[in-house]
Parts: C-alpha cells; structure tokens; sequence
C-alpha cells in the first residue's frame, strides 16, 4: 500500500494479475484530486464544446457538398453514398424465388468516385468528369431552349450560387417569376443553405412561403456566423418584409434577438423600435437573452410598441408579460400600457410602484390611501411587500392626504405589517395616517406597532389602553407622554364596558396615578401630570410612600387638590425633595398649624426663619422647642432662630442662649439682646459671653483686665448686671459709642 499524501490513496496489488496494481478512490478522495470534475455545470460546458465541434465539421462537410462539383467530389473519398446495384443473372438451369434475376439489387455504399466508374463505360467520359470538363451543368449547356423556361438571371443565379453554396446578397432576379422558377429548380434543400441569404429571395419566400422562409431562419438561428450577420444587417436595411423576419427569427426561438435588436449596430436606428416590437409579437416561450440592454430598451420604448399599447391576444399577453418579469423590468407608466396587458402586469406586480401606477392598477380610485388599495389584494401586497416606495408615493400624490384614513384599515395594516417593516417606515406610516383612524383598543393590534401609534396619536388616551403600553413598554415614556397631554385628561371606562378577559378598571387607577405622578422625565410640569390624574376620579388619596419626591410645586398641587394626605407621612415622603418642595406646601399644609414633627424639616429651620409665610407658621413653635428641632450645633439655624426670638421678643433658657452663643462671634449682638431679655445670673452671663470669642473672653481668662465693646443698650444692660455683681466696672470713653470695661 502506497501513500500518496493528504488525499489517502489506496494502491492494491490484483491478486489475480502480474503485478497489476489497482488504485481505490472513494468520493472524497477522488474530489481532492479532481476537484473540477464534481462540478457539474464544467461537464455542461465541456460537453457543449464538444458537440459545437462537432456540429461544425458537420456543416464544414454540408457546405462542402453543396458546393463542390463534379471533380471535386470525385477527389473526396472521406463520403459515400448508400445505393442499389443489380445483382448479376444467376447460371443457366438455375433458378429464382420471387423475381428474374435481373430485378434482383443489393445495397452497397459506394464514392462519388465508384458512383462514375460503375455509371460511365468509357474511359474518356470519365476522365472529362474527374478534370472537371463534365459537370452538374452539362444539360443546362446542352439545352437548346433553356432560357424560355427558366430564364437566364435564375440559371446564373443557380450555377454561381446554389451550386457553389455560395451567397450573394443583393443578386437581382429580373425575369418574371423568377423566385418561382428558382424554387422549382432547386431542391428543397437549397433552402437550408447560405445561397438562400439573398434579399430578393427571402423577401419572396416571407411573403409567399413562409414554411420555406422558417428553413432560411432555422440556419441563422442555428448558427449566427458571419455570413448569417452580414446577410440580416443587410435585409434588415434593405428588405421589405424585415419587421416579419423579425417575429420569425424570435418565434425560432433566436436567444439573442433581443439584445441583439437593441444594441447591435448593424440595425437601423429608424427601425429599430419597430423590428424589436415585431420580434415581441412572435415571441415564444423559450428562454431569451434579455440581457440589461434589452431591458433597458424596452423599459425605454414600450411606450412606441403596439404589442404595449394595443389589444392582444391571450397567448401574446401572457408571453409579453413573461418576458418582461424575466428581464426584471418595472413599467413606468401603467396608463400608457393597453387594459388587457396591464391587467396581467398588475397581477405580476411588474410595475414601478408610484402614486400614477397605483391610481391605473386599481381603477382611478379617490385616493392611494391603504383603504382603497386594499380593495385589490394583489396591489396591497406588492405595496405592503415595498413600504418605502409606497410610502413615497403616498407623498409625492397630492390628493392623498393620509397613509391610512379608517381606524379599521389601520388595524388591519398594523397586524400584516408588524415585523416585517422598519421603525422608520412604520413611523412613517402612522404618522401620515389620519385622526380619525385613532384606536379605541391597542390591544386589538400587536404591541410592537404601539410606541409608533402613541407618537402619532392614533389611540384613545384611556386608562386602559394607559395601562396596557404601560405593560407592555415598562413606563410612560415619551411617546406616550405625548398622547396624554393632548388628550387633557385620561378616560376612564364603566366596568360594563370593559372587554371580557381585562382586569377591573378600577383597580387600575392608583397604579396608574402613580405612575403619572412619577413621570416627571417625560411630563415635567408637575401642573399637568397633576391634572391627568384628577381626570381619573380616584376615591380616596394616594400612598405617599409609592411617589418619587421631587422639588417644585408638585407636593403643594398633591395636597391643595387632595391627592395625598396633609400629614406627617407624606411630607416626610417629599423631605429628599428639598426646601423648594416643602416651603410651599407647608404654606398651604392645615397640618403644619399644629404640632409639627421636627424630624420633617430637619436641615429646613433656617430657610424657615428665611420664609416669611412659613416663619410665621411655624416659628414660634420651632423657638419654643428649639432643642427638638435644631438639636446640634447648626449655626445659621440657630442664629435665625435666636433673631426671631429677638423680634418677637420671646425669652430663650439660658442653655439655648449659651449654644447661640457658642456658634461664633457671629452670634454676638444676637446673644447680648438675648441675655438683655433674659436676666440671667452674673454666672451664666460670663459663661455664655466667654462663648463669644475676644474681648469677652477676659472675663474668664482675665489676660486684659481693660477692654471695650460696643455702648448699645444690650451691652449695657448686661454688663451693668455684671457691675452690680462686683465683677467690673465700666464707663463710656470719650467722644467714642465705646464701652471701657475695667475687671475688678
């Protein structure tokens, strides 16, 4: 065993044999080595190469008998002839069954050269045939009358051409019935040569036998060699019957015709139109070159071809219209098309798809909307089957106002369509659709189609359909956003109105509440979402818990138009959404005029105080358990508690003043006029002015015994009860508003 490699050969010595060694090749092995020879479509090639071959020594050898005379063919010994011989008379006594002997032939194939010897006795007769001196023609000289009853021009004609296999094209026949004369004397053969390529006589021949001009055209068909191409350049200039060799020459089934007709320079350009229409009317069903040129022409002179424009028959109409599918051409204009053809390109869809062709293929209806077009099935399902040809010319039609103009052909649409056609096309659709096609029920449509709907509008703004985009979507997100602000309000359904199989409405309402009150990304103004939501009616105030809080007049809306409850709860719920939150909604809060939960406005109490309307509210009762709500040591909320308390001349514990005073220097004048209101003891006096930073700090550490501060009323109130104490001393210094202080 040998191994030749990748591919895994198998050499086997034949048992049987000297020697003999057998190679084994299984079918992927043989592939590997042969790759080419699996593909079929080479052996087509290969074999259609060999049997062109062939056929052409085939009309090599035609041609050659044809035209080869006497001589010629005596030199040829490749040909025979099939022929009977008599038998020789059998022997004197003898006898035969069923005829003489002489009647008796056997069949025997012999050369033109035997055919002489066996026919011509003497040597001389022979040998003038084998030189050529006697030839087919040799009667024809001989005649005595000839030309009075074949004529002169069909002998030349015959002698120079038939006989020679020649052609000559323009030859002219002068005598009278001369083409008649010529078929009489020749055989039917001559037909089926080149000699036959001569104006005048096909000209005769399509005229007066066209079972004889189908030969003439069956040996261009099947060979269109250059003498076939000159001879039709010519007669489709010169000839008088050129458009009916054109319709002979398709219904031969000629592949290239047609591209030939369109493109080849040889054919008149004045003709041309007509010769490819010809070549229309006697098209068959065999399978043409309809090449781009070819579909380029007709596409572009359909329009100048009666086979386009005028009636035909059944058979012509289903043959032009395969032709057309099969050159991928798209007609421009249905309405220059004859009904009967455009009835069969309608069907086929073999048109280009715009707002004239849609008004020809249906009828000349109202509009191009998808009402009318799906009057005809087939026409909706190419438009359907092309959304953005369709779509453009819904467009460019201006009496077409609306893709879509009834709530029940856009349901209809939406359930062929969804899946198949884009987000941009189906955008495109609904958008173009009219209002009056809006849907009581998305649910009657597929949930893919329903964001493009809510853009344009196309359905009711109910609390179902709300609920079921909500489902299906996760959110209310923009385009739905839309659809409710245009609507105003939300409906809401009787329960008897709800289709069998939906959940009850009601329990609808506050999950879909909350969900507009937390739409704020796609429905900012708090006023509108607030709006939509009491378009629902719901019985009772929602969970505070369940919203999002958010800054902005939305908690005050909630509570004025009782959405919410005004407690505790709920601003608790909308204290992460900040002053600009609360500062109106404890202006308008009943809650907030009794005992308030400090925890409510934690971090809030010297905004409060900043809040005139809320101040006033709720500032007393914030200085009054001003430990509750500002328990650690919060300056600036200190700081405004402590000058409300001032202004509204409410007395602070000592402590509070003591923490006032302790937020900084700040706090100076607010904490002696606190101290002025409060008459505490000397002690906590010094303690709470310590708090103060310099000077005030002396009085404890008593680093200066002298120092000054400001001479208002505050200060000298209190550091009078400091002197009545005996811990200073203090007079006014001259010309200054200052105080000395002297320690003691």
């Amino acid at each position: 065993m040998a191994d030749t490699g990748s591919v895994g050969l198998q050499l086997t010595p034949d048992p049987d044999a000297d020697g003999t060694v057998f190679m084994t090749l299984a079918g992927e092995q043989f592939a590997g080595l042969f790759p080419e020879a699996l593909d079929a479509s080479r052996w087509d090639s290969i074999d259609e190469d060999d049997l062109r071959a062939q056929i052409g020594k085939i009309d090599q050898d035609i041609a050659f008998l044809r035209g080869a005379d006497f001589s010629a063919l005596t030199a040829a010994g490749e040909f025979e002839l099939t022929v009977k011989i008599p038998i020789k008379p059998a022997p004197v006594g003898e006898t035969t069954t069923g005829a003489d002997a002489t009647d008796v032939f056997e069949t025997v194939d012999q050369t033109f050269r035997q055919l002489v010897d066996r026919t011509m006795k003497s040597d001389l007769a022979r040998d003038l045939v084998r030189r050529g001196y006697l030839d087919r023609n040799f009667a024809l000289y001989a005649a005595q009358f000839y030309g009075d009853f074949t004529g002169v021009d069909v002998a030349t004609f015959i002698v120079q051409s038939v006989q020679t296999n020649t052609m000559d094209i323009d030859y002219r026949f002068e005598s009278s019935g001369a083409i008649e004369n010529l078929l009489s004397e020749t055989s039917e053969d001559f037909t089926h040569s080149v000699s036959a390529y001569n104006v005048a006589v096909v000209d005769f021949l399509l005229e007066h036998r066209r079972d004889l001009a189908d030969n003439v055209v069956a040996r261009m068909v099947s060979s269109f060699d250059d003498q076939a191409r000159e001879f039709l350049a010519a007669y489709l200039s010169a000839g008088k019957q050129r458009s009916l060799l054109a319709a002979q020459l398709s219904a031969r089934g000629w592949r290239k015709i047609f591209t030939y007709l369109a493109q080849d320079e040889d054919v008149p350009d004045d003709a041309r139109v007509g010769l490819f229409d010809a070549a229309l009317s006697g098209a068959g069903t065999q399978g043409y070159d309809l090449g781009s040129d070819a579909a380029e022409f007709i596409s572009e002179h359909y329009k100048e071809m009666p086979t386009f424009t005028s009636a035909q028959d059944d058979a012509r109409v289903q043959t032009v219209v395969a032709l057309v599918e099969r050159a991928d051409i798209l007609v421009a204009d249905l309405s220059t098309v004859h009904e009967t053809l455009r009835a069969q390109l309608v069907a086929q869809s073999l048109y280009q798809l715009t707002a004239p062709n849609l008004y020809a293929a249906l009828g000349a209806p109202r509009t191009i909307s998808l009402d009318q077009v799906r009057e005809n099935d087939v026409v909706y399902e190419y438009c359907l089957a092309n959304p953005g040809r369709y779509l453009a010319a819904v467009t460019g039609d201006g009496n077409t106002e609306h893709t879509v103009e009834t709530a029940d052909t856009l349901r209809a649409v939406l359930a062929d369509v969804a899946g198949t056609w884009s987000d941009e096309h189906m955008d495109e659709l609904v958008s173009a659709a009219a209002p009056g096609s809006a849907l009581d029920r998305i649910a009657a449509v597929p949930s893919s189609t329903w964001s493009a709907l809510a853009a344009a509008r196309l359905f009711r703004a109910s609390i179902f359909n709300m609920e079921a985009y909500r489902a299906e979507v996760g959110a209310i997100d923009e385009q739905l956003a839309q659809l409710l602000l245009a609507a105003g309000a939300i409906e809401v359904e009787p329960d008897n109105e709800v289709l069998e199989g939906d959940e009850a409405v009601p329990d609808h309402k506050v999950a879909a509440a909350v969900a507009i009150l937390n739409a704020s990304d796609t429905i900012p103004a708090a006023r509108d979402r607030v709006s939509l939501v009491r378009s629902l009616d719901i019985d009772g105030p929602l969970p505070a818990a369940q919203l999002q809080p958010e800054g902005g007049e939305l908690l005050t809306l909630l509570i004025t138009n009782g959405i919410v409850e005004d407690d505790a709860e709920t601003f608790s719920q909308f204290h992460a959404a900040g002053w600009s939150a609360l500062e109106p909604a404890i202006v308008a809060s009943e809650y907030f005029k009794g005992s308030v939960a400090p925890e409510l406005v934690d971090g809030m109490v010297a905004q409060i105080f900043d809040s005139p309307r809320v101040r006033d509210k709720v500032g007393a009762q914030i200085v009054g358990r001003l430990g509750e709500f500002v328990p650690g040591d919060d300056a600036a909320a200190l700081t405004a508690a402590a000058s409300f308390a001032v202004a509204q001349g409410v007395t602070l514990p000592v402590h509070e003043i003591l923490r006032v005073a302790a937020t900084g220097p700040e706090a100076r004048d607010v904490t002696l006029r606190l101290l002025q209101m409060a008459s505490p003891t000397p002690a906590d006096i010094v303690a709470t002015l310590v708090e103060l930073g310099e000077p005030y700090r002396n009085l404890s550490t008593r680093e200066q015994t002298e120092f000054e501060v400001p001479f208002d009323d505050a200060h000298r109130a209190v550091f009078e009860q400091l002197e009545q104490a005996g811990l200073c001393k203090t007079s006014k210094k001259r010309l200054q508003d200052r105080l000395l202080v002297k320690l003691l």
